[in-house]
Parts: C-alpha cells; sequence; structure tokens
C-alpha cells in the first residue's frame, strides 16, 4: 500500500549499493548456513546509485529471501553487482535451481502470483515479493527481470540508474 501511495521515491540520497549487498549477503549467510546453504557477493563494483536505502534493503531481501526458499537447500546464492552497461548498474541474484517453468516467468511480478498455488501461505509466502520488488524497482527507475534455467539456475537481474554523483 505505501507503494502504490507514489510514483516517487521517498527523500532519495546517494546509497553505496556495493555495501548494501554485501552486508545482506553477511546476514542471509547466516540464515543460509543453518541449512547447509551459501550466500556470497562476487564482483561487487563500488557502486552508488540514487535512492532510498530502505526500500532497496527491502528489495534486496525479498530476492535473496525467495533465493534460499525456492533454490536447492544446499545451493549457494551469488549475488553480483556490476558498472554498466552505460549509465546502468547491473545488480543480480542467482540460485542454483532453476526450475520455474517458461510460461510461468511472466506472470511472477504479478500481486498474488504463485507457481505452485498448493503450497500454503506458511510455506510459500503471500505471493506479493516479487510484486513489491517490481514497484520499488519501477520507482527507483530501473528495470527487473527473471530468467530459469534447469542447467544455469534462476537469475534476478536489477539495473538501475548510477548516481549522477559517482
Amino acid at each position: 500500500a505505501r507503494l502504490d501511495a507514489g510514483d516517487e521515491v521517498p527523500d532519495p540520497v546517494e546509497v553505496r549499493l556495493d555495501a548494501l549487498l554485501e552486508s545482506l549477503a553477511d546476514v542471509f549467510n547466516c540464515r543460509a548456513r543453518r541449512q547447509g546453504a551459501r550466500v556470497i557477493c562476487a564482483n561487487v563494483a563500488a557502486i552508488r546509485v540514487l535512492g532510498n536505502e530502505t526500500e532497496l534493503r527491502q528489495l534486496f531481501s525479498n530476492l535473496l529471501d525467495n533465493a534460499l526458499r525456492y533454490g536447492p537447500p544446499t545451493g549457494v546464492v551469488r549475488i553480483t553487482l556490476q558498472d554498466g552497461p552505460g549509465p546502468w548498474v547491473t545488480a543480480c541474484v542467482h540460485d542454483e535451481g532453476g526450475a520455474i517453468p517458461p510460461d510461468k516467468l511472466p506472470y511472477l511480478f504479478d500481486r498474488f502470483y504463485r507457481v505452485d498455488p498448493s503450497r500454503s501461505h506458511t510455506y510459500g509466502g503471500s505471493g506479493l515479493g516479487l510484486a513489491i520488488a517490481r514497484q520499488t524497482v519501477q520507482r527507483h527507475h530501473g528495470t527487473i527481470a527473471i530468467t530459469s534455467d534447469p542447467q544455469a539456475g534462476t537469475v534476478v537481474a536489477i539495473q538501475l540508474p548510477r548516481s549522477p554523483n559517482a
């Protein structure tokens, strides 16, 4: 509801996206290790974006939560952050799952959509996480996309505009 209230990011500031992602990797790695998995940051460049740090933290927390929930229980979740292409920065959350059917990919960002509707809310969430993620990315004037392949895993790629002061 808060995201529906406006299209502009409240109180945008310069955010060190690399530091935010490394911090989240540490937090989620503690949870991952309890189930035999790992969360790591790889190829994380020092990059700043203009945005709302709370919203960006929630965005990437949702993505990491999904990666741990739906990826292999003993897999590795990789976070990458690169400068480019062009005026963009690209952040990816990659898990080793890859089990999302291609015909389901276009619906993943719809509110209340769940790939497996038979999952209870206790185990499968409410179906709002990716809808919130998309809206957050759009408010930050970026794009979000998901690819999933049994051999390559599932990758959520986010492109955000680089900070004009970077």
